[in-house]
């Protein structure tokens, strides 16, 4: 027997198991590396077809034909590097996406436990109502996306420039601040509900500044790291937060 309630689905099998079968957001690791990829890509061509435009034009000259040429690699290696940005700004709306999924996942599950389990009805809501409080917001994302498009569209604005990495920054303290609430809260919950599965805090604990501080000093390196590392710990997080829900399912029913 299947019934759904709210946005999640529980089918029963054999004598009375409760499955889970709430579907839950992941990170697109696949686009975060294309994303990466394509961005180292069309800085290497873009960069390597102006300074060699500026090369020959201080020193020997360059040919009509050649000219062309770097300017087609040029607007190659741009358009490379536009197609990345779209890549990596869906990534960096689903660090937030994926964790507000998850957090609104557990929500619709441990509210029919505890009417299910009245004999732990009050553990439940203490639970519940500390995930309540738990949202990463979506107004820095959009400021920052917004920010960025006018940047783009009015280069000469740099203020626009300031605003889009002001918010951004503020957009990524906030998937790491919620991060690990969420991990610390279920690791707790989890823990006196007796499942506690390896993974649960699979997401490391990371400081903003930190992670600005060593992109600047590695020129970059780092944030490309991080891109791909953080991606896939949400992830991993959000495979041990639904194993450990369905064992606590399966000791409910």
């Amino acid at each position: 027997m299947r019934i759904c309630l709210k946005n999640f689905c529980m089918i029963f099998k054999g004598r009375g198991k409760m499955v889970d079968l709430t579907v839950e957001k992941k990170v697109n690791v696949g686009l975060a590396v294309f994303g990466v990829i394509l961005s180292l890509a069309g800085s290497i061509i873009t960069t390597s077809s102006i300074s060699m435009m500026n090369v020959n034009f201080m020193g020997r000259g360059m040919s009509m034909e050649m000219a062309y040429e770097n300017m087609g690699l040029v607007v190659f290696g741009g358009i490379l590097g536009l197609i990345a940005t779209i890549f990596l700004l869906i990534v960096y709306h689903q660090w937030s996406s994926v964790l507000n999924t998850n957090v609104t996942n557990t929500i619709n599950i441990f509210e029919y436990l505890k009417q299910k389990d009245p004999d732990k009805a009050p553990e439940y809501e203490a639970f519940l109502k500390s995930l309540r409080n738990i949202k990463v917001p979506s107004w820095p994302y959009w400021l920052f996306f917004i920010s960025m498009l006018l940047y783009w569209f009015l280069p000469y604005l740099v203020i626009f420039s300031i605003l889009s990495i002001v918010f951004f920054l503020i957009h990524l303290h906030n998937v790491f601040a919620v991060a690990d609430k969420l991990q610390e809260l279920k690791g707790k919950a989890y823990r006196e509900f007796g499942n506690l599965p390896q993974g649960i805090n699979a997401i490391r604990t990371r400081n903003v500044l930190i992670v600005l501080l060593l992109t600047i000093v590695t020129l970059g390196i780092y944030w490309i790291y991080l891109i791909i590392k953080l991606s896939s710990e949400i992830n991993s997080f959000i495979e041990a937060d639904r194993m450990a829900r369905q064992a606590i399912l399966s000791k409910v029913s």
